[in-house]
């Protein structure tokens, strides 16, 4: 039932979401990233932390090369 519900019905809206999100991001400025308003709520919090520590595991794994 799932394949055929996947394939029948999803499968096109998936693409079209896909799609969007790629168009979204083709048009973002490169520094979009710095220029962020997020809200002072949980789930922004937590955003900003794990935005925190990837940059910072980025730093750790080029400067160790």
């Amino acid at each position: 039932m799932w394949r055929f519900l996947f394939r029948n019905r999803m499968r096109a809206r998936h693409w079209a979401v896909l799609e969007q999100d790629r168009a979204l991001l083709e048009a973002m400025d490169p520094d979009a990233n710095q220029r962020e308003t997020l809200y002072d709520h949980d789930h922004d919090a937590g955003l900003v932390r794990l935005g925190r520590y990837l940059r910072q595991q980025a730093r750790r794994q080029l400067g160790a090369k």
